[in-house]
């Protein structure tokens, strides 16, 4: 396998899996200029670095494992290919159902009804607080219209003691 075969699946990688480069670096451990400048063929990389990134194609299918066995990476490569496209189907389903009207409507209606229930909840509760502060108040009127008795403190007795001849 040569350099070019590694470097020609790993842009067919970047194509299919990630379009801005950004994902394949983190995964490969390098920068993303330098996996650029790799894929426009301007600085190849080293030969260790290259032994890497050929083991990770092996492993997502786009290299194949042994040259001998080329039906099964093909096999495993289009299988990758339908679970991709799978993927993106999926994908586009949960986008049109984002943006389905009527699901928005009946989500809107649920969280309306919701918010009335919780709204109808806490004004009961208010009402409650309301009816203990007039009773409180009642009973204060009616404690302030009652006549004071005002008891006389008692005052201790003086005692004078006279001077005795």
């Amino acid at each position: 396998m040569t350099t070019e075969d590694v470097m020609k699946a790993l842009g067919q990688y970047t194509r299919e899996v990630d379009g801005n480069h950004r994902q394949t670096a983190a995964i490969l451990g390098i920068k993303r200029s330098i996996l650029a400048g790799w894929l426009r063929g301007a600085d190849p990389p080293q030969k260790r670095i290259l032994a890497r990134v050929a083991g990770f194609l092996r492993r997502v299918g786009y290299l194949p494992a042994n040259q001998g066995d080329y039906g099964t990476w093909k096999q495993k490569r289009e299988q990758l290919k339908e679970a991709l496209a799978a993927r993106k189907r999926e994908e586009a389903e949960f986008v049109r159902q984002l943006h389905d009207l009527e699901r928005q409507r009946r989500d809107l209606d649920d969280l309306g009804n919701s918010l009335t229930r919780k709204l109808e909840y806490m004004i009961s509760q208010i009402h409650h607080v309301l009816d203990a502060l007039e009773d409180a108040q009642r009973q204060l009127v009616a404690q302030e219209r009652q006549p004071r008795q005002f008891k006389q403190p008692a005052t201790p007795a003086l005692r004078i003691d006279r001077p005795t001849k």
